[in-house]
Formats: structure tokens, C-alpha cells, sequence
């Protein structure tokens, strides 16, 4: 009898965690819902759909069929005045990532991106290794 409740509890959590997934904040299905997750209520703006609403409506054609995808570009840039090594760097990441659910029990989950330094170096070798703080 225990050993019944026990595979029937089994199998109602694994159903829950199947329907709910066990991605956290920073995955994929996360990126591609709108706003952050953590205000209530959030600032909703109609930027960028105001300038690309075929853009939109195309991807929400797609939305519908089961595949969503985003893109983005992000930039980091450091200068220092330190005398410990090269003082400035920069460089940038492109993002391409989103799911495409293939049948009612198949997805797939995908993330493509691009690390790239704009000039030598990486902005997380600006300062050299035996300088830099050590984590604990």
C-alpha cells in the first residue's frame, strides 16, 4: 500500500515539474516572456512595437505555430587608470535564442550567441591575474 502512494505521488511530481519545467530566472523560456518576473505591476510600453508592428505580427504568426525566438546585443566597455595593465577594453555579445514546440510532447530550447572583443583585450582581462581580487 505505501509503495502504491509513493509511485502515485511520483508520478503526480513529475507531471507538475514536466507541465511547470525546471528552468530557473535566467533560461531561455524566461528570457522569452515579457517583463522581468519580479515587479508587479511592471511599466509597459509600446517601444519598439510602435516602430516595427510587422516585425511583431510575423513573430506572433510564428508564436501561434510554436516557435518564439528573441534577439539581442549587449555592449560592455571598462577604462581604468590604474597602472596594473591595459586600461581600456571592450566588447559585446549577440543573442539569438527560443523554443520551437514540435508536438504536444516534443520542444526544443535553443541559445546561439556571439562573444566578440571589440580590441585586444577582453574586458575581463583588463587587470592582470595576480592582481585581480580572490573569490570566495
Amino acid at each position: 500500500m505505501i509503495r502504491l502512494l509513493v509511485v502515485a505521488l511520483s508520478i503526480v511530481f513529475a507531471g507538475a515539474a514536466s507541465a511547470q519545467g525546471l528552468s530557473g530566472p535566467s533560461s531561455v523560456e524566461a528570457d522569452l516572456e515579457p517583463g522581468d518576473g519580479l515587479t508587479d505591476p511592471q511599466y509597459r510600453s509600446d517601444f519598439p512595437l510602435n516602430i516595427a508592428p510587422g516585425w511583431f505580427q510575423w513573430k506572433d504568426r510564428l508564436a501561434e505555430g510554436g516557435f518564439r525566438f528573441n534577439v539581442d546585443y549587449l555592449a560592455l566597455g571598462q577604462t581604468t587608470n590604474a597602472d596594473l595593465g591595459e586600461g581600456e577594453a571592450a566588447s559585446g555579445i549577440a543573442r539569438f535564442y527560443g523554443s520551437w514546440q514540435a508536438t504536444e510532447r516534443g520542444s526544443l530550447t535553443f541559445k546561439i550567441e556571439d562573444r566578440h572583443s571589440y580590441r585586444p583585450p577582453a574586458p575581463e582581462t583588463i587587470i592582470p591575474m595576480e592582481h585581480r581580487p580572490i573569490m570566495h
